[in-house]
């Protein structure tokens, strides 16, 4: 207790300016801290640059992709809603669902990026980059900043080297990782680093509020919760952003328990309700958009407790040897505590949490950085199940930090420790080894996204026949590049691997639309419909069918359930015009042309204005050319 008394009153000298030697002695040591800490800003500053223009080299081959066949299709290259910038795509994007989920800052930046780029994919390809070594740069500005507050001592003399090393080896594993991949190159997951990038935002904003005083105080609050609403509205995973706050607060800040007693305690606490209002009100939206989108997945409670703990040990597994690194990694169908993979690792996730709080007797920092990584994958770790995956390497892309700090603190540590050049010297080079070895593995690993063909053939190699979805998509990519027989042969692998899908038995009848076999599109899209009776698109493209095979009366009946589901789908009228208009029914092809015109869709606008025009050219009196 007396060092620990005696720590705090060396901190506090410090803080007020003040060393061993009196008020003079103090009026010199600002001076000369001050100068010293304007060179360390200036060092930090270009530092953090020199890093962040490492990473986007290393991203840079993927400048040249395509987009992929998974979300890319959906969000942008097929995406009408992005094609304008105006109040009408605002407000698209604030009340609609990208997939299943909402994330509107997202979808306004795709909408930018299509202002700018049209449908090149390079443009999509530099933002993301662009935004990551935007992080990569915070991330060694606020691993500097949380040494220092761990230590206010060493930052008060200008450039402290620990933290210099620390935010060094941090930023470059950070930023150069395998895993970072998926969330930089797949342009879809633009998500992950726009949410990164306000999440480090909004933490550094709170750390200048926590020292700062007056006005200042207010405003740096502020932006802190503005800051934290974006990240938000960029990806809902950010949601864990008040308890990592409550974490910081713990440690390096050192404000819980309160050294002001209860009363500033209560303050701590308080002052996360706008954060902790935010957090309920956007973990509400995105329940309730997943359930109805079908994300969320059924699974045993039991299943669910273990399959998170296995994910928290893959993770760290991968950060350590990132190889096989999948697109997908499929929900394992038989999962029991006598699995030794689950079971250990069950065991494993107890024992390092029992370690790190056994450890708060001597440090907090341990606790602090596990207790990071695992409450910032709680809401991706599995308890709630979505998308059908066990896993994903996206997911690590901010939770990475409770491992890499650490490690940082290590090499800082041990730099400052040993004064011997050699010894700093092998320090230093044992980081920038580790640091190349990962960026030269992120470099041979990228190409596996150049374009959607690629990918999922990467995929089936590391998991064959378990991934329904990577046959789909691969089919439809070989489909776009008229391989219709090698299409079809794709989509029947993923029926086979799960005949309740819907989507392949829809996409293979529209390959054999494309072969003009009407028959068998017919089958394909009634099966379709049998597995998922809302798909409205096999309704659809079964009347297109039909009306090809002269069914006419079907071919109606498939429209009107269309809009029985869509009542402000345009094709479906367009489509019952055209059918109406075959029947030789004028009257109701009419009227639903100028329903779909109403809707906006060209084809029917451009069909009426014909009509009239043709109208006009046969009144007496017409002038004709």
């Amino acid at each position: 207790m007396g060092q620990k008394k005696l720590k705090e009153e060396r901190r506090e000298r410090n803080r007020a300016g003040l060393g061993n030697n009196g008020p003079a002695a103090a009026a010199g040591s600002n001076r000369a801290g001050r100068a010293g800490r304007t060179t360390g800003d200036t060092v930090i500053f270009a530092a953090a640059v020199v890093l962040a223009a490492i990473a986007f080299f290393v991203f840079m081959q993927s400048l040249g992709y395509d987009f992929v066949i998974w979300d890319d299709n959906i969000l942008i290259s097929e995406n009408r809603n992005i094609r304008t910038l105006d109040l009408k795509s605002l407000k698209w994007a604030l009340t609609s669902v990208g997939i299943t989920t909402w994330y509107p800052v997202t979808l306004i930046s795709f909408a930018i990026d299509y202002a700018v780029w049209g449908q090149d994919a390079q443009g999509f390809h530099l933002t993301n980059i662009i935004f990551h070594s935007l992080n990569v740069f915070l991330v060694f500005i606020l691993t500097v900043r949380l040494v220092e507050h761990a230590d206010p001592a060493a930052a008060a003399g200008g450039l402290n080297k620990k933290a210099f090393i620390a935010a060094l080896t941090t930023a470059l594993l950070f930023g150069l990782h395998p895993l970072r991949i998926e969330s930089v190159v797949w342009i879809a997951e633009r998500k992950d680093v726009l949410y990164g990038f306000f999440f480090l935002l909004s933490i550094l904003a709170y750390l200048r509020y926590v020292s700062s005083d007056g006005s200042k105080k207010k405003a740096f609050y502020y932006a802190s919760v503005a800051l934290f609403a974006m990240s938000l509205m960029s990806k809902p995973m950010a949601i864990t952003l008040p308890l990592v706050l409550l974490i910081l607060d713990f440690y390096p800040l050192d404000r819980l328990p309160s050294r002001l007693g209860i009363a500033g305690t209560k303050r701590v606490l308080l002052e996360k309700l706008p954060f902790f209002a935010l957090t309920g009100l956007v973990a509400v939206i995105t329940v309730w958009t997943n359930q109805e989108g079908g994300a969320i997945k059924k699974s045993p409670f039991f299943t669910r407790i273990l399959v998170s703990a296995w994910g928290y040990i893959f993770y760290i597994y991968k950060t350590i040897a990132p190889i096989d690194l999948a697109p997908f990694y499929p929900y394992p169908s038989d999962v029991s505590f006598l699995s030794v993979e689950y079971s250990g690792a069950f065991i494993a996730f107890c024992a390092i949490t029992a370690v790190s709080v056994l450890l708060l007797k001597k440090t907090r920092l341990y606790s602090a950085a596990w207790f990071y990584y695992a409450i910032t994958l709680v809401p991706v770790i599995g308890i709630v199940p979505i998308g059908g995956f066990a896993a994903a390497n996206r997911y690590t892309y901010l939770p990475i930090l409770g491992l890499l700090i650490p490690v940082g603190l290590a090499a800082g540590a041990a730099f400052e420790r040993y004064p011997k050049r050699h010894i700093r010297a092998l320090i230093a080079g044992a980081v920038l080894i580790v640091s190349a070895a990962y960026a030269a593995s992120t470099v041979r690993q990228t190409p596996v996204w150049k374009d959607t063909i690629t990918l999922w053939s990467y995929q089936m190699e590391l998991y064959p026949g378990r991934v329904p979805i990577a046959y789909n998509n691969r089919g439809l990519a070989y489909a776009k590049r008229g391989d219709y027989r090698q299409a079809i042969e794709d989509y029947t692998v993923a029926t086979r691997l799960d005949p309740k899908a819907a989507r392949p038995y829809n996409n293979r009848g529209n390959t054999y639309i494309s072969l003009k076999d009407y028959k068998h599109a017919v089958e394909d899209y009634t099966e379709a419909i049998k597995n998922n009776p809302r798909l409205t698109q096999a309704y659809n493209n079964r009347g297109n069918a039909y009306a090809s095979l002269k069914e006419f009366e079907k071919a109606l009946a498939d429209y009107k359930v269309v809009l029985k589901f869509d009542p402000k789908n345009g094709m479906a009228y367009y489509n019952l015009a055209l059918t109406y208009a075959k029947l030789g029914n004028k009257e109701e092809a009419v009227v639903n042309f100028r329903m779909a015109a109403a809707l906006g869709f060209r084809q029917a606008r451009e069909y009426l204005k014909k009509k009239a025009d043709a109208a006009a050219a046969t009144r007496p009196g017409s002038r004709r050319p």
